[in-house]
C-alpha cells in the first residue's frame, strides 16, 4: 500500500518514488497495473537510478518474467486436425 500523503506528494512533483515497491505502488493506484504497461516505468527507473541499481533491476526483471508468463499463458491452443 502507499500512503495517501506519498501519492500526493509524488503529485504534486515534490518527490519521486524512492524504492521499486512505492513505484509500483503509485503505478497501480493510477491504474497502470498491467505488467506490460509498468515495464516501460521501471526500466526507465533503472536507467537514470544512481548508486545501487540492483533493487530496481531486481523489480524490472520480475515483471518481464510475468510478461513472458502471461504470454506462455495466453498462447492460442494449438488445435488438431482430424486427418
Amino acid at each position: 500500500m502507499l500512503p495517501k500523503t506519498t501519492a500526493h506528494r509524488i503529485i504534486q512533483g515534490r518527490i519521486l518514488p524512492v524504492t521499486p515497491a512505492q513505484t509500483v505502488a503509485f503505478l497501480k493506484a493510477c491504474y497502470v497495473t498491467a505488467p506490460e504497461d509498468l515495464e516501460p516505468w521501471l526500466a526507465a527507473a533503472a536507467r537514470v537510478t544512481v548508486g545501487d541499481l540492483h533493487p530496481w533491476t531486481e523489480e524490472h526483471d520480475r515483471i518481464l518474467k510475468k510478461i513472458a508468463e502471461n504470454r506462455v499463458k495466453g498462447a492460442a491452443p494449438i488445435l488438431k486436425v482430424a486427418a
